[in-house]
Order: C-alpha cells, then structure tokens, then sequence
C-alpha cells in the first residue's frame, strides 16, 4: 500500500512551473529501439499491444536531457509478436503485413520523406536496429486519423500524460543515419511536416563541417583532404546565399 502524499502549497512564479510529462519533442540519439509489447502505460490489458519502444536521448536540451520513452503503435500482439532481439516482427494468424494505418507507419513514412531514408534499410541482418545511434529531430502532431483503428484511451503513449480529446504523437522531421558517412548528411530537407498553417513558424538551420558529428574536443585532428584540421567544436556556418520557397501548384513564393 503506496504512502499517500501530504499536500504542499504550489509556487504561483511561473518561474517556478515545471514540464508536463508530455514530451513536445527535440533533437536527439537513438539509445535503443525495438519491438516490443505494450499496455498503453496501463490503459490496456497487458501485453496486448505490439508497439515500436524507443529511448530517446535528447541532445539540444529538452527534457532536461533526461532519457524519454516512446512507443509507436503497430498492431494487436493478436496479429503482430515481436522477434527475440526486437528487430523485427512476426504475422500471428492471417497477418501477412503491418497495418498501413498504424502509428509506425506514418513514423516510416516521415523517415523516408523527411528525413531521406532509402528504401530497404530498415530490412537489414539487423532490421529496425539499424536505427540505433541515429539522430532524430521529432515534433509533436496531432495522431492522423486512423480508419478501422480504436482511438487509445490516452494520446498515443509518448512520454507520460496526454489527452483524451486530441492524440499527438512524436515524428521525425529531420535525422543523420548512423549508416550516412562523416560529412555527407543531406542538404535538403522538408519542413512541411513541421509546419503549422496559418501560425507563425520558426526555421533553424545547422550546417556541420565537412568532417561529421563530433564532440566539442580539443588537441585531436581530423583529414580533410591533404589538410589536417582541429575537429573541436564541429560546426561550420552559412558562407553562401540561401533562398526558402513555397510552392503550391504554379504558384510559386521566394
């Protein structure tokens, strides 16, 4: 039997105001990605949920760095059983896919129109671990509506918390793949995913030098070329001009 809590005056500072435990996204590494099974943190019976589990390392801040659990729905553990390491998942009965209209499909899709992954990747020896060490940017959005699908008693089970009335779930707008060599991250990227019509919307942009993701080190060299250079604070900036358009239809903004 759980101790119960004694009642303590809240601050009203808004200094003083804490994160809900709803995680709104950031950048981050994959620490570990695999099938497993789910409840929906309690609203389900157990184990009832085959689902995508992520531990997502944030690395620009958010969550206070601390660690964050994610899982991405694929279908009922009556249908989908993961394998013994978790990089794939096995048909149980008729099944002979995963749902197009699970919440990890969208999550594949974002991955490859977002953030250019290549078609078969994911069906390496090592299947969705492929993934691990990979950095995600995610952004919160609103759940798409999934027909066929009952809505989760909770938004769909990212983090801690969420809200009956309005399921959101984390997605990737951007990624550099631990399979994308040193210095060859791609220069395009979509934003549309991340945009909020009719909002204002804030575009940052992070050019890294030629020689990859590297932590702010000091007295270590890297080759660029016939030339050795410092790799400490790996990070390069804009030296050319830039132009942002929109395009819908024939009509075209710039």
């Amino acid at each position: 039997m759980s101790t119960p809590h004694t009642p303590q005056v809240l601050s009203n500072d808004p200094d003083d105001f804490v994160q809900s435990g709803l995680y709104p996204g950031g950048t981050g590494i994959i620490e570990d990605i695999a099938y497993a099974l789910w409840d929906y943190n309690g609203k389900q019976p157990p184990d009832s949920v085959c689902a995508v589990k992520v531990i997502f390392k944030p690395t620009d801040g958010s969550n206070e760095g601390k660690d964050v659990e994610i899982f991405w729905s694929v279908g009922p553990s009556s249908e989908f059983a993961p394998s013994q390491d978790g990089g794939f998942v096995f048909g149980v009965g008729n099944a002979t896919g995963m749902r197009n209209s699970s919440n990890w499909y969208h999550i594949g899709v974002a991955l490859r129109d977002n953030c250019g992954m290549e078609k078969g990747k994911l069906n390496g020896p090592a299947g969705i671990k492929g993934l691990l060490g990979s950095q995600l940017t995610l952004v919160r959005k609103d759940q798409p509506t999934r027909d066929g699908m009952d809505t989760p008693p909770q938004a769909q089970g990212q983090g801690q918390g969420g809200r009956q009335n309005k399921a959101t779930f984390l997605v990737p707008t951007a990624a550099i793949f631990t399979w994308d060599k040193p210095g060859t991250a791609k220069p395009r990227a979509k934003p549309t995913a991340a945009a909020k019509p009719g909002s204002a919307n804030h575009l940052a942009i992070r050019i890294t030098n030629p020689f990859g993701r590297f932590d702010w080190v000091d007295g270590l060299n890297a080759k660029w070329g016939k030339v050795s250079l410092y790799r400490s604070h790996g990070f390069g900036g804009l030296d050319r001009g830039m132009t942002i358009s929109a395009h819908t239809g024939t009509v075209r903004i710039r």
